[in-house]
């Protein structure tokens, strides 16, 4: 980020036509905002926001116009994880940890420190399955999680990276933790993704353990979850888990054909087979 920021907002400021006065109201002084955008002195938060939001920006567009309007190398490492969360290919998951680690040697990050414990983990997994060294660093995170009495983002980020791991009776003892914790979330638009990749592994687990009904409960909140971010990957998973378990088969057909058109081939394969050995069973 440019360390001349105060001078961006003095920029934005005068290409929006807007005085100081008008910036300051009645909360700062026109000298406190005259040594911010000469950059003598720092805002707290709590005055930066009152700034933005008399600029009508948020920190995300702030953050991105001072870095000359493009992401911060730590922004394109969160996108790329969260966007990705199901990265199949080694290579991308290796870059992801190698980027993340280069970005931790310049800087202390606690966001992109879990971004590479998750990426680690996530990628032990794939190469080694359930191992002693996989079970090893998931309970390392579960433990870091188990003393917390509420569950914020960043933990609940974690939780889902080490779920694989769970028991079926292990997660049975968590889940109401689990949607209670998402619960308060539920107005916060920018966790969609997330909430939906933890619930969607919540249901994997229950349905593949034969834990049909505590299934089913998990399932109707990643189905509205779905219905909500009209996510075609997100609708196509949602629709076939929910035609599996009440047995309708026309929203299973429509869930196939929807990650069909969008060419998730492996994940229509993996819930098309669970399909059939649903019925066969």
């Amino acid at each position: 980020m440019r360390y001349d920021f105060g001078r961006v907002l003095r920029d934005i400021r005068k290409s929006k036509g807007l005085t100081q006065a008008q910036v300051c109201g009645d909360f700062i002084s026109r000298v406190t905002l005259s040594k911010i955008e000469n950059n003598k002195e720092l805002p707290n938060i709590w005055t930066m926001e009152q700034i933005l939001r008399q600029l009508d920006m948020t920190f995300a567009e702030f953050d991105y116009i001072c870095h000359d309007f493009s992401p911060s190398r730590r922004s394109e490492i969160i996108k790329r994880f969260e966007n990705n969360i199901s990265i199949v290919r080694k290579e991308e998951m290796q870059q992801l940890i190698a980027d993340g680690e280069a970005y931790l040697k310049l800087y202390q990050d606690i966001r992109i420190e879990t971004i590479v414990k998750i990426a680690r983990l996530n990628l032990m997994i794939r190469q080694h399955g359930d191992s002693d060294p996989s079970q090893a660093l998931a309970q390392q995170i579960w433990q870091e999680l188990e003393k917390c009495d509420t569950w914020y983002l960043a933990d609940l980020r974690k939780l889902s990276a080490v779920l694989i791991l769970f028991s079926p009776d292990r997660l049975l003892g968590i889940v109401d933790k689990i949607l209670d914790s998402l619960a308060k979330y539920r107005d916060f638009k920018d966790i969609r993704s997330s909430q939906f990749s933890l619930l969607a592994n919540v249901s994997s687990i229950f349905f593949h353990s034969g834990h049909q009904e505590e299934c089913l409960r998990v399932t109707q909140v990643v189905y509205d979850i779905a219905q909500e971010s009209l996510r075609i990957d997100h609708l196509g998973f949602a629709n076939v888990r929910m035609g599996i378990l009440r047995q309708d088969k026309k929203l299973i057909d429509k869930g196939l054909a929807m990650l069909r058109v969008a060419e998730l081939h492996q994940l229509a394969d993996n819930l098309e087979q669970e399909a059939g050995e649903y019925r066969n069973g």
